[in-house]
């Protein structure tokens, strides 16, 4: 009897566990759903547009009043600066999406952050630019113009590296397995992946708020006290962003344990950690290690995804290793 009243209250445990996951994946299907997602776009749309005029409104106020307050005249008079506003929300709708891309792929939400690095560093040609004291002297100007064509060049061979990064993704054998206990399996393996992508939203929500209020601390008190500077605009909130993301991905890397211990699979995984390591490294050091360090971060992964697919051909338990990899 006691044995018996003990495997009851495991099968209740385990069932309230399961409404429990399923509603939390419910709970990521409506606040990502298609409307609320077009909701998101048109929202990133016209914050764009308006901290781009908000932007160039200021850069005109500091060029022609003869006395602008503090906090105009910290904005600059290079009206280029104002390039560098709304390419940032437009990272910030880039994050979403890749919280859109956790539950469908981990393949392709490791794409996703590469396309975020890609973009930080084409967004800092803009930074770069507004730097020039003069866009005819570039003689004079080497280091300035030095960073320009590092950023120029770093981020074009990103865009290449993610190409090629998607194109050997697609050239994945397909998978051949359909038995349907293991599309259970991983039907659940995908709403353990939309908790955790819902978790991920409202912490990086609350980063970003804060990311957002230490920095506005910090323009008033340059402007106000002339303090020195201590935050790097390029790259506030996306340190703390792929920090996060290096655990959230050895997190599913654990729970992809539960659905097949193959080795390809786990090293796959495994390296894409690492992967993710690189790009928060490439973030934190100075040019043109970020842009070196961001391209072997790429690169890196990309050999993984192509020597996992080779590998794929000639495994025995491809099947396992490939639905597990969606």
């Amino acid at each position: 009897m006691h044995d018996k009243s003990g495997v009851g209250k495991n099968d209740a445990s385990r069932s309230s566990f399961e409404l429990m996951q399923a509603r939390g994946a419910a709970a990521f299907d409506r606040l990502y759903s298609p409307a609320r997602r077009a909701l998101f776009r048109r929202s990133m749309v016209y914050l764009a547009l308006s901290g781009l005029g908000t932007h160039a409104l200021l850069v005109f106020l500091a060029r022609n009043l003869v006395e602008p307050p503090p906090l105009v005249a910290a904005v600059g008079t290079n009206y280029l600066s104002a390039l560098y506003t709304p390419f940032s929300f437009v990272l910030f709708y880039e994050v979403l999406l890749l919280i859109l891309s956790i539950p469908e792929s981990t393949t392709r939400s490791l794409g996703k952050q590469y396309e975020i690095l890609s973009l930080i560093v084409i967004r800092n040609v803009f930074k770069d630019i507004a730097e020039f004291e003069s866009v005819t002297d570039f003689a004079g100007q080497v280091v300035e113009f030095s960073a320009v064509l590092l950023d120029m060049g770093g981020g074009l061979l990103m865009f290449f590296l993610v190409a090629v990064f998607y194109h050997v993704n697609r050239r994945r054998p397909s998978s051949i397995d359909s038995s349907e206990a293991f599309a259970r399996d991983v039907a659940t393996f995908i709403e353990r992946k939309k908790i955790i992508a819902l978790l991920l939203s409202a912490l990086l929500f609350v980063i970003a708020a804060f990311n957002l209020i230490q920095w506005c601390v910090e323009v008033f008190s340059v402007a106000r006290f002339d303090a020195v500077p201590s935050i790097d605009v390029r790259t506030i909130f996306y340190l703390d962003l792929f920090t996060v993301m290096i655990f959230a991905d050895a997190v599913i890397l654990i729970l992809s344990l539960l659905l097949s211990g193959h080795y390809v699979l786990v090293f796959r995984n495994a390296a894409f950690v690492v992967s993710t390591i690189l790009l928060r490294f490439s973030l934190a050091v100075k040019k043109p290690y970020d842009v070196e360090l961001g391209l072997v971060s790429i690169a890196f992964g990309t050999l993984v995804l192509l020597t996992y697919n080779y590998y794929l051909r000639f495994s025995v338990d491809r099947e396992t290793a490939e639905a597990v990899g969606q």
